[in-house]
């Protein structure tokens, strides 16, 4: 957003005016005669019209319903500041209260709200408390655009004062509108009349609607590397208003998580986390920050460090905070919403009896999210045997509306947690209580596949809060393994808890897609003794990022990288058979840290260079497994073909469709004969012939659901009918 004004005074008030006369000069927004646009001029205003494409318009009650969020955010932005200021103090966090959490509340009892934040933040007898107080008091008295306005031009004020009183100018997550002259344009405002209304208008390049105009600008921002101003924070108050309607977000400007060993920027994604304001105005900033990067949303406070029992270690997110995230990152990383673990309806907690209604909530929240462009959510496993887990898996892929191929069902495993495996029965006949770390990273994998998941996920978070990282829990040699079983499935896999600085280059190591980070571990101040998080600290993301494209860098970093591909190939059936017999005595090396075999195999080894060589993925995977698997005359999924017409005409098709990069159309190749029966053909020949794997065909059907009708027997599709 921008304007330039040669008066000494530059404020909202006057831009507003000013972007008014250069968006109606000459034209009126309505045909009929007594209906024309006027604004008021601004002494010493040099006006110079520039048209613009686009444009939406808001009426009083719209426009004093986001200034009084513009104000509430500035006012928590301040607390924030206030914390900040604290720390680099070396004062100890406090606070027994939660995280801000949106309601609803009446136009009569806001100024209690905004007033509560104002008193945790400044003495009552400071010059900023009197004056927000005067703010609050106008604000609230306003019934017309302008009136707003100049409410909000104080808004500004009261922000640059407030940091200045706490000494806290350094943490401004927004310029003053004083600032540097803009290179964009941005948006422009202007008051027009009958009725009173204000116009926001922004250049054609941006799109023709708003919330996709807001998406761009953001990213305008992060390519320029320049702060957004006060105004450009009124902007996206508009948009999350927007949002808060019910508005979509555009379906083209998502991200998908990238295929294993293929992407871009990393093989490790650091899955950045918080409830969602820590993006807004911290991740989100800065293309660097999420380079190589998950942009993740869930609610990971645990009041009173309450155990698990009582509280999940990380809960569902606001869909607005989310759907807020969205707006701002764009296309710039992948977004991942947290729905958690199953819910209970029931009284006496029976699975069989809550299923319904638990699968039918949990694909709602699932689907809200995905259709604001979530590339995941994650699901927990926590309560449940291993036939609930699969049959609930099953019910929420039948149920979830999504983007097959591109947005991810995860299933997350607490390794901490025992598991009644009732479909593995032991020797006895009965069920086999799962204990170990292993047993259970391991039996994950499988349940995934069963499941119709695309990516597994080992979670290590226990009572003890924050928790031990999961890492450590499991070691390196542990961790390498999981990973590796779960890529030969085709899963994408996944780790939480517990992870700190130093705990990053072992996940590296470990070859795993994506892990946790973020809380009181590495990403926000925390209470101890009340649990209670406080400000979000983007500061601490480049350390993070350096520490993980060191690990990256690597004799290490770099095998696991091929070792990533080579497993991806495998479960694809693209790799010839020279590099088939890679993948062992690679991992082995991996296993062994034998660095000195890792080095001769990346360089020594032809077979090897030429995977490495390989191109990654921007958003087209079936493209890239299509270009992968016609490398070669003889990749191993010929061991599948019925015969060599069988496998020419296929070849012939295949090609044809990566000729035109039709990527849905190779999608659906994938999901038909010859290529299925392909596929287990050649799984047979390798010895895999009773495993599941993720992205075989599924049909979504209506059938009996899990615990039958009628008389319901916990754990068991059992049906017994009253006939009385």
């Amino acid at each position: 957003m921008s304007f330039e004004l040669p008066s000494p005074t530059r404020n909202l008030k006057a831009s507003i005016l000013y972007h008014g006369l250069q968006s109606i000069k000459g034209r009126s927004p309505y045909a009929s005669q007594g209906h024309t646009a006027t604004a008021t001029p601004v002494n010493g205003v040099d006006i110079t019209w520039k048209p613009t494409n686009s444009s939406v318009h808001a009426y009083p009650a719209e426009c004093k319903t986001v200034a009084i969020r513009v104000l509430m955010n500035v006012l928590l932005l301040l607390r924030i500041a206030k914390w900040k200021v604290a720390n680099a103090n070396n004062e100890k966090f406090k606070r027994n209260m939660q995280l801000p959490y949106y309601k609803s509340v009446a136009m009569d009892s806001i100024q209690t709200e905004l007033e509560a934040v104002l008193a945790e933040t400044f003495p009552t007898a400071s010059h900023t408390a009197s004056f927000a107080r005067t703010i609050i008091a106008r604000l609230l008295a306003a019934h017309t655009v302008t009136a707003i306005i100049g409410a909000l031009e104080e808004v500004d004020h009261l922000h640059t004062m407030g940091l200045r009183e706490l000494g806290g100018e350094r943490f401004a997550t927004f310029t003053q509108d004083s600032a540097e002259e803009k290179k964009d344009a941005g948006f422009t405002f202007a008051v027009l009349s009958c009725p009173e209304r204000l116009e926001i208008s922004w250049p054609a390049e941006y799109g023709s609607d708003y919330l996709t105009a807001v998406m761009r600008y953001a990213q305008v921002l992060r390519n320029e590397q320049r702060e957004p101003s006060f105004l450009d924070s009124v902007a996206f108050q508009f948009g999350y208003h927007t949002l808060s309607k019910g508005a979509p977000l555009p379906a083209s400007e998502a991200r998908f998580l990238g295929t294993v060993g293929f992407r871009t920027d990393a093989q490790t994604y650091l899955s950045l986390t918080d409830p969602g304001d820590g993006h807004v105005s911290g991740t989100t900033r800065k293309t660097r920050w999420m380079t190589g990067a998950i942009v993740h949303v869930e609610h990971l406070e645990r009041p009173q460090n309450l155990p698990r029992s009582s509280i999940e270690s990380y809960r569902i997110p606001s869909i607005l905070d989310f759907a807020k995230v969205r707006l701002h990152t764009g296309r710039a990383a992948p977004n991942t919403y947290f729905v958690g673990r199953a819910l209970r309806d029931s009284i006496t907690r029976d699975f069989a009896y809550d299923f319904v209604k638990v699968v039918s909530t949990t694909s709602a929240a699932a689907s809200a999210a995905f259709a604001l462009g979530a590339a995941e959510c994650k699901v927990a496993m926590d309560g449940l045997t291993t036939g609930q887990m699969v049959q609930y898996m099953q019910g929420l892929a039948g149920h979830v509306l999504r983007k097959p191929g591109r947005q991810y069902l995860s299933a997350a495993f607490n390794l901490n947690h025992p598991i009644m495996d009732d479909l593995m029965l032991g020797e006895d006949g009965q069920p086999r209580m799962l204990e170990g770390i292993m047993e259970i990273g391991l039996r994950g994998i499988e349940l995934a596949a069963l499941g119709g998941f695309d990516k597994v996920t080992w979670d290590g978070a226990s009572d003890k809060y924050p928790s031990e990282p999961v890492i450590v829990q499991l070691g390196g040699k542990n961790a390498l393994e999981l990973v590796h079983r779960a890529h030969e499935r085709g899963l994408t896999t996944y780790m939480s808890a517990g992870f700190k600085f130093h705990n990053v280059k072992d996940a590296v190591f470990a070859g795993v897609d994506g892990i946790g980070i973020g809380g009181a571990q590495i990403l926000r101040y925390m209470d101890g003794g009340s649990g209670m998080h406080g400000p979000y600290t983007e500061e601490n993301i480049d350390r993070i990022m350096v520490e993980r494209n060191n690990a990256e860098n690597s004799i290490r970093g770099q095998g696991v990288r091929l070792l990533a591909r080579l497993d991806q190939m495998h479960f694809e059936g693209s790799l010839s058979e020279a590099e088939e017999k890679l993948r062992e005595p690679l991992y082995q090396a991996l296993y062994d840290c034998a660095e000195g075999d890792i080095y001769a195999m990346l360089f020594d080894n032809k077979d090897a260079r030429a995977v490495m060589e390989l191109p990654g993925e921007s958003e087209e995977p079936w493209v890239g497994c299509a270009e992968r698997m016609l490398r070669h005359a003889n990749p191993l999924l010929r061991k599948g073909a019925q015969n060599d017409e069988q496998w020419e005409g296929f070849v012939a098709a295949l090609a044809n469709l990566v000729d035109v990069k039709d990527e849905e159309g190779i999608q659906d190749f994938a999901q038909s004969e010859p290529w299925v029966g392909m596929r287990k053909g050649y799984r047979v020949s390798v010895g895999d012939g009773e495993k599941d794997f993720k992205g075989e065909p599924r049909v979504r059907v209506k059938t009996t659901p899990y615990g039958g009708y009628g008389s319901i027997g916990e754990g068991s599709d059992k049906v017994t009918v009253d006939t009385a």
